[in-house]
Parts: structure tokens; C-alpha cells; sequence
């Protein structure tokens, strides 16, 4: 879901020039097994033609999905109008509004005051700060009946979206290529924006991820199959 996309003053949208989403199915296959490697059982998930990444591939997830108290217990203290209205409103129904903590590429038009937002979360912050290679991070809240069409990122070379829930229901769900992903609380979903996703809530509350785009290394980007 796109920069402060997504969710904070960078998660890029809707690239019409973006094609790849048509080698979906080949990728599913084939672009997650390493040199060496004949068979992906330990390097993607298989649902379908899924294309998530395997987060135990990643040391970063493990350090981010240890937070999920720390998030879940700052998010809870925020008043409804720190969030703001996610500002591509083509690209979404509903109400998808953002609470960035992190971020460098925010949408045009977009302005927010990352230190006041750090101020209110300073654990979550604090916890972030200390991953290397975070590019963007922002509490996403989708509002009942909130659909986020499918799209695919603008191209940010070695990065990859993470999603890790807070609020959540079976009611809601990220669609990654075609194939439908319900988030969990506390657990981390990892996958190549450049694919096109979406994302819908279909419960009577918010669904409520933290939203964090990762550079990776070139090793790295072997594993998740990315350039």
C-alpha cells in the first residue's frame, strides 16, 4: 500500500508504468529459491501463487514483531484526530488515515511534524530508530467498510513492505497478487509492493497494522527475489 505511502509521509502509489505484476506467477514459482536450491519451501509461502515473503528469512522481523506490546500499548493512547487522512483520496474508499513515525518520501501535498508524532509514541519510536535500514514507518488505520484499491508501488529499489498487525479481524485482508492474506495481531506479513496489492475491512472496527517499508541488503534482496 503505497508511501508515506501507506501510511506515512512516504508509501508511493499507483505507477501506471508498473508492470510486474504480470510475472507474478513465474516469481511465485521460481524467484524465491537461492543459487544452489531446488526446492522454495523455506524461502516463500506457498498459498496459491502467494507471493509474501518468508519473514523467518529476515532478521528484521523478529525485532519488529518483539515490539508489538510497545505499539499496541501507544497506539491505544492516541486520540482518534492525531491521524491524518490519507491524502491520495483516488485511491482509496472509505477512510484510511495515517500516523507516520518515519518517513522520507512523503505524497505531494503532504506535510506532517514527525516530532510531535514521536513525542506521542516515543517507545515505538525508539524501537524503530534502532532498525537499520527503515526507510518508512506509520500506524495505518482502515475504517469499517475502508477499501484500498489495487495498485502497485512506485519502484524503490531494495524495498520491501512490511505489515505488522495491531487491530485486526478475520473481516480484513491484504490481497497480494491475487491471493487473499488475513493479518494477525502481533504477527508480520513481508511482501514486494512492486506486486499489485490491496487491502479491505470489512468489520465493524478499525483495522489497524503498523506499516514499515525495509531496505535490504543485496543478500538480502537474493532471498526476496527484488532488484
Amino acid at each position: 500500500m503505497g508511501g508515506f505511502t501507506s501510511g506515512s509521509p512516504a508509501f508511493p502509489l499507483n505507477d501506471p508504468t508498473l508492470t510486474r505484476v504480470a510475472l507474478a506467477p513465474l516469481r511465485a514459482q521460481m524467484c524465491r529459491i537461492p543459487k544452489g536450491r531446488t526446492d522454495s519451501s523455506q524461502d516463500c509461502v506457498v498459498l496459491g501463487l502467494s507471493m509474501l515473503l518468508n519473514k523467518a528469512q529476515f532478521w528484521f522481523s523478529e525485532v519488529i514483531e518483539s515490539g508489538f506490546e510497545i505499539f499496541f500499548r501507544e497506539l491505544a493512547a492516541l486520540p482518534n484526530d492525531a491521524f491524518d487522512v490519507y491524502p491520495v483520496a483516488d485511491a482509496y474508499s472509505g477512510t484510511w488515515a495515517i500516523f507516520p513515525l518515519i518517513g522520507t518520501r512523503p505524497p505531494e501535498g503532504y506535510s506532517v511534524d514527525l516530532e510531535a508524532n514521536r513525542a506521542l509514541c516515543p517507545e515505538s519510536f525508539a524501537l524503530l530508530r534502532d532498525v537499520p535500514k527503515i526507510q518508512q514507518a506509520a500506524f495505518s488505520r482502515l475504517d469499517p467498510g475502508t477499501q484500498i484499491y489495487p495498485h502497485q508501488d512506485h519502484r524503490i529499489p531494495r524495498n520491501i513492505r512490511c505489515h505488522l498487525g495491531l487491530i485486526t479481524s478475520p473481516e480484513a485482508e491484504l490481497t497480494v497478487g491475487g491471493t487473499a492474506h488475513q493479518w494477525k495481531s502481533g504477527e508480520l506479513l513481508l511482501f514486494d509492493g512492486q506486486i499489485e496489492h490491496s487491502a479491505k475491512n470489512g468489520a465493524d472496527e478499525p483495522r489497524v497494522v503498523l506499516l514499515v517499508d525495509m531496505e535490504l541488503t543485496p543478500a538480502e534482496c537474493v532471498i526476496a527475489g527484488i532488484s
